[in-house]
């Protein structure tokens, strides 16, 4: 059953603007649970007219219903559905339980047998992951430099994993190239900058960088990186002298 059709099903139970953000044609699992929620919620408008539906959407795994005048049989007929959809493949019907995506971010709620997709990626993201570096880096006149790792020989801090320091890095560097005598010429934190840092409970590499860091830029460093997915985070601790009006280079 598609949005359209739900609509015309139950028109009583729709405001007229009302969003309808529940692909049942794809969430079929679903479709009979929202079905019986609706059809209860339709009985109750009897006793209480005005109730409408302005909004229904599933998000992250689960079912939300918003609208007017809501009575409290109202209330408790959705929020009964609600959480009777966070144990209910989406697909099929089953008992099931939330599906995770290697952000860690809920991708559905699945039975063990339609949670298969997910565990293929985990696995295939589990072998990228071998590969993939954590460290620090530098954005020279267009040039990277950088000082990374791979996973394995990261360094643990909390939930984390990463490796070196900006400035270790610049005052250990003794200058071969142009560019790297060029870095050297100005303090540690006067050229644009970041990290990649991997979080152990989630599976995630996130990839904090100055704003200036154009996309070009991300793109080649998440290449050097070898890294399968990331997270992009613009952060102003990475703040350079062009980015930063304040910028004293000492």
């Amino acid at each position: 059953m598609h949005n359209a059709a739900l609509r015309e099903r139950f028109p009583t139970l729709f405001s007229e603007n009302a969003q309808i953000d529940v692909e049942l044609d794809k969430n079929k699992g679903w479709a009979t649970p929202i079905n019986e929620m609706l059809e209860l919620l339709l009985q109750e408008q009897a006793n209480t007219p005005a109730l409408r539906i302005s909004q229904i959407k599933k998000k992250w795994g689960n079912l939300s219903v918003y609208g007017d005048d809501f009575s409290e049989r109202a209330d408790t007929i959705i929020e009964e559905a609600e959480e009777k959809l966070t144990a209910t493949c989406d697909v099929c019907g089953e008992p099931g339980e939330p599906d995770k995506n290697f952000n860690g971010m809920t991708v559905g709620v699945r039975c063990a047998n339609h949670s298969i997709n997910s565990k293929n990626e985990n696995a295939e993201l589990s072998e990228a992951l071998k590969l993939a570096k954590v460290g620090i880096f530098f954005v020279v006149n267009g040039e990277l430099l950088f000082d990374a790792v791979t996973l394995e020989r990261g360094e643990p801090y909390g939930d984390t994993v990463g490796f070196s320091a900006h400035i270790d890095y610049w005052e250990e560097l003794a200058p071969k190239t142009p560019t790297e005598q060029l870095f050297k010429s100005h303090s540690y934190d006067y050229y644009p900058r970041g990290r990649v840092v991997f979080f152990k409970d989630s599976s995630v590499l996130r990839l904090y960088a100055d704003r200036c860091i154009g996309k070009a830029n991300i793109e080649k460093i998440a290449t050097t990186f070898q890294l399968p997915r990331y997270q992009l985070t613009r952060d102003e601790h990475y703040m350079c002298a062009c980015c930063n009006s304040r910028y004293v280079d000492l």
